[in-house]
């Protein structure tokens, strides 16, 4: 089993409810006591977990005992397709608040586009008090997650390199995390499915087709994230109709 030192590895221990008590947490991490009080410590300050003592009173957990609190925060979901715009807003266990789905303009630019994203979850987050800890943006083709831009995307001309993150700026300072389109779903099914799949491949089929793959529990992006990308492909039937890209 992997290493298990940081407190994000410990809230994701509490949250899976495979630590519960801070002994739960010294026995699967190996930490010292003391590591283990101070990462706590830390996610407690933060508000991610409540401990027994704070839910003692509305007759909660006994003392000692460790909550993830889903109510923290709340993250933001966007999916960005060739025609559709998918928006949500998520407490920290996955539970979706509210949403709303458009369909756009083909070909429009980011600089169009975006805005109108922006707008429409600022419509969707009113009256949602919890503030907003991250983005999390999914985009056809291949994307850049440290750039936060799109790399070579053939469904969203125009898109590639315009960076992404400026137009979150008003509604959160969290991060914005930035994936292919079938990564995020190889990711939903990894993680929220239930399922947990330990090897799967995951295939979208839409206005193009994307594949991604999980292996040994873990979602493979390989060089420039470009796994899975299974790019044009000629066939005979096709004769000389012309392809998006310019190509026949």
């Amino acid at each position: 089993m992997p290493e298990m030192t940081t407190a994000a590895d410990v809230l994701a221990l509490v949250r899976s409810g495979r630590a519960l008590t801070r002994s739960d947490l010294q026995k699967t991490t190996g930490l010292s006591r003391t590591a283990v009080v101070s990462r706590v410590s830390a996610l407690v300050d933060a508000g991610l977990i409540l401990t027994g003592e704070e839910l003692a009173s509305t007759g909660g957990r006994p003392p000692g005992s460790l909550t993830f609190n889903a109510d923290a925060g709340v993250v933001l979901a966007v999916a960005i397709g060739r025609s559709r715009s998918q928006l949500a807003v998520f407490d920290l266990d996955g539970r979706e608040l509210a949403g709303d789905t458009r369909d756009h303009e083909v070909g429009i630019a980011a600089d169009d586009l975006m805005p109108d994203v922006t707008d429409r979850l600022e419509r969707l987050l009113e009256g949602i008090e919890p503030p907003v800890l991250g983005v999390g943006m999914s985009l056809p083709g291949v994307v850049d997650p440290v750039r936060l831009v799109s790399v070579d995307s053939p469904v969203m001309r125009g898109w590639d390199g315009v960076a992404l993150d400026p137009y979150f700026d008003r509604l959160t300072d969290g991060p914005l995390v930035l994936v292919n389109d079938t990564d995020a779903l190889a990711t939903a099914e990894l993680f929220g499915s239930g399922l947990n799949p330990r090897d799967a491949l995951v295939v979208k089929a839409s206005t193009g087709l994307g594949l991604a793959v999980i292996a040994d529990g873990r979602v493979l992006r390989g060089h420039a994230g470009a796994v899975g990308e299974i790019g044009h492909t000629r066939v005979e039937s096709a004769g000389e109709r012309p392809c998006r890209c310019g190509a026949t």
